[in-house]
């Protein structure tokens, strides 16, 4: 079991484990996989799937939580393979890129009800490294934009191989209410 510096009832663990799970089943991660974990808050999406590849680099614009984040890694003695990084993502994620020491990068994005800011999308996409992104979305409809983004035909904004969504996958984080969490596989 993963420790987190910030405490969750018991039941709340176990659907981020539920959520976990299938973003890690999505992500087909091996040892020669870089991990880049967008908009990481703590590092829990990142650290519980650590074992399962080679590196893990995280973003987060809330350095508080980037900290945290980092101190995760070292209770769970992944400081060797984990790094994380406070900042913007739009701002920080191509010299970020540059730290993967794996040619086979899989994205994970877990952005706020927002969505991603484009030039994350653009430069995702400029990054052919990057052949899977899988993205959690609390809320499916904010994140349209985004999808769209990911998935439109190469441009003069939008260069590179689209993302074209594969899988989707539902997971009811909160049983007893309309809202759930949306997990959506994009492959090139």
């Amino acid at each position: 079991m993963l420790k987190i510096l910030e405490p969750k009832r018991h039941e709340i663990l176990f659907f981020y484990q539920v959520l976990y799970s299938a973003i890690g089943e999505l992500a087909a991660l091996d040892k020669e996989t870089t991990l880049l974990d967008i908009c990481c808050g703590t590092g829990t999406i990142g650290l519980s799937l650590a074992s399962s590849c080679g590196q893990v680099i995280g973003i987060e614009m809330v350095s508080s939580a980037a900290k945290d984040a980092q101190e995760n890694a070292k209770l769970n003695n992944l400081s060797e393979t984990c790094e994380f990084f406070s900042g913007k993502a739009e701002d920080f994620l191509e010299p970020v890129l540059l730290r993967c020491k794996y040619k086979k990068i899989v994205a994970v994005v877990d952005p706020p009800r927002a969505g991603l800011h484009q030039r994350v999308i653009q430069t995702l996409r400029k990054c052919d490294k990057i052949q899977r992104l899988v993205y959690a979305a609390c809320d499916a409809n904010a994140s349209l934009r985004s999808f769209g983004d990911l998935a439109r035909a190469a441009s003069k904004n939008y260069k590179g191989k689209p993302f074209m969504p594969t899988k989707i996958v539902p997971v009811d984080m909160f049983p007893d209410s309309p809202h759930f969490e949306l997990v959506v596989l994009f492959e090139r």
